[in-house]
């Protein structure tokens, strides 16, 4: 078995593809199209031995992505889109904004650009959040010197 097939996150693309699939079929919405991978743990349950996801039968859990600095480029914006993106299918999908239905569907070539045009950028909402987030689970050296890399 190779790495991309043992990741968590491929597996909840697989998993929100599996369930986008059964929707169109059956008519049934699984909630994973609704929820962000943060929120996963939330509506389904990492299978490790079988290295897949699977719906939560019982019990409520938290959920939680690594913190990743601003400085990272592209991880950071990912990591933006995972914490936005509703039931993302493929990395793909991650970059896609607009509606098929539309039919102004485009496929941004970074994850940097996904988050400008989805709006996530336009304001200090992400920075703060960031900040709130670093303060949470940091050192207090690396908040600090993660504001200065943000004040430049």
């Amino acid at each position: 078995m190779n790495s991309e097939q043992s990741s968590m996150l491929l597996g909840w693309f697989n998993y929100c593809k599996a369930a986008q699939e059964t929707y169109a079929i059956l008519g049934i919405r699984d909630p994973c199209l609704d929820t962000v991978y943060a929120d996963a743990p939330q509506v389904a349950t990492w299978k490790p031995n079988k290295r897949c996801w699977a719906p939560r039968q019982q019990g409520d859990t938290i959920g939680r992505i690594a913190h990743v600095h601003p400085s990272a480029g592209e991880k950071f914006f990912l990591r933006c889109l995972l914490c936005h993106v509703r039931g993302p299918t493929s990395f793909q999908d991650l970059r896609t904004t607009g509606s098929e239905a539309t039919g102004d569907l485009v496929v941004h070539d970074t994850f940097q650009a996904a988050c400008e045009a989805r709006g996530l950028l336009m304001n200090d909402n992400i920075w703060t959040m960031t900040m709130q987030e670093a303060k949470q689970v940091c050192r207090h050296v690396y908040s600090c010197m993660l504001f200065v890399s943000l004040d430049s």
